[in-house]
């Protein structure tokens, strides 16, 4: 390693730590809208520029290094979507609040698998699991039952079945998945307590002849029947069952 790139690293971390003790000041609830959105932008402008790194190292080939930032990047992105949280539930926007939420925590566990810091982990700490608990109401979940023909492999970009890349495992700062699907379909949706996307849930109900509940608020939102349609015998459910987004690191 030359001495500029690790002047230059060491002079990052520094900033990631300050930026990691800002966060453990400012980040809740009582912190303005205002001063969470400059910090949400904050965040995501380091990461932006953690992401150059990492493409540089992935580049180079080295992989400590492609995947240190990647953890690092990860680490940012969960606080950015944290901030992002706080901000939707003072906006009376609940549904968002969730997705957020679910972000932070998928980020902060990639990055806690790629980024080996304890005093990183030390300095700014967050049971996301519990965080759900006291903020939001138990939920149900929706799972459908996709099927759909071979894709191609992120890292690679090869078929599937024609590479030795294993899904989930990191590569050079750069999760493996499974992406590409020309046809798609679901079987059959259902309502489960572990889904593998736990962004899939169950937002409203209603009985039979009653309006709509949503499952955050508790407030009833009105059943159009000309544009809806009822159910006279059975409780109806309202939600989201399948979400487009690349998991936190498939994308280099």
């Amino acid at each position: 390693m030359s001495q500029k790139k690790y002047v230059d690293l060491k002079k990052g971390r520094s900033a990631f730590l300050e930026t990691l003790k800002q966060c453990t000041f400012r980040l809740n609830p009582a912190t303005s809208t205002r001063l969470l959105r400059n910090l949400s932008n904050q965040l995501k402008k380091f990461s932006a520029n953690v992401r150059k790194v990492k493409i540089a190292a992935n580049a180079k080939r080295d992989e400590d290094l492609a995947n240190e930032m990647l953890g690092c990047q990860c680490f940012l992105d969960a606080l950015s979507f944290e901030a992002d949280m706080w901000i939707y539930l003072k906006e009376g926007e609940p549904e968002k609040a969730w997705g957020a939420l679910v972000d932070a925590e998928e980020n902060m566990a990639l990055s806690k698998r790629a980024y080996d810091d304890e005093e990183a982990f030390s300095i700014f700490q967050r049971n996301y699991l519990e965080m759900e608990k006291l903020l939001f109401p138990k939920l149900k979940f929706q799972s459908a039952a996709f099927y759909h023909d071979p894709g191609k492999c992120t890292i690679c970009d090869k078929k599937m079945a024609d590479c030795d890349h294993i899904p989930g495992k990191i590569y050079f700062g750069q999760v493996c998945l499974e992406y590409g699907f020309k046809t798609m379909g679901a079987e059959h949706v259902a309502l489960v307590d572990e889904p593998h996307d736990r962004k899939c849930i169950m937002v409203k109900y209603r009985a039979p002849g009653e309006d709509w509940v949503n499952i955050f608020t508790g407030e009833t939102e009105p059943f159009d029947p000309a544009k809806e349609k009822d159910d006279q015998e059975h409780p109806m459910v309202s939600g989201i069952i399948m979400t487009f987004d690349f998991p936190p690191g498939t994308k280099l």
